[in-house]
């Protein structure tokens, strides 16, 4: 959700930097809202997670670019295909012996 205006300026993507300037972030389990200025006005976006296409923090020199895991035959991204698992994940918590926790300090500069 974002005002006529700016969707007729940046019809196809937008770069949104979070850096010094914005207001009310509010994060939401599939969007996130925020104020930023544009030519010295307030605006309120909200956008959701599945239109993020990329994030970047460059003071630690990280990014990652995301990419939708399904389209359809428009090219845009589709809804994920229900699919009921074969086997229940074991409960929260409980080690499985199949995954390895990486934690990112390891690639943080210190």
């Amino acid at each position: 959700e974002l005002p006529e205006h700016l969707r007729l300026q940046y019809p196809e993507e937008m770069t949104i930097v979070l850096q010094h300037q914005f207001f009310g972030l509010e994060v939401k389990g599939d969007a996130f809202s925020v104020t930023l200025s544009f030519s010295n006005k307030h605006e309120r976006l909200t956008i959701p997670f599945a239109a993020v296409t990329t994030f970047a923090d460059p003071s630690v020199n990280f990014a990652l670019q995301f990419q939708p895991l399904f389209t359809s035959e428009g090219g845009e991204a589709a809804e994920e295909p229900e699919v009921e698992p074969e086997e229940p994940a074991p409960p929260q918590g409980e080690p499985d012996g199949t995954g390895k926790i990486v934690t990112l300090d390891s690639f943080r500069k210190k």
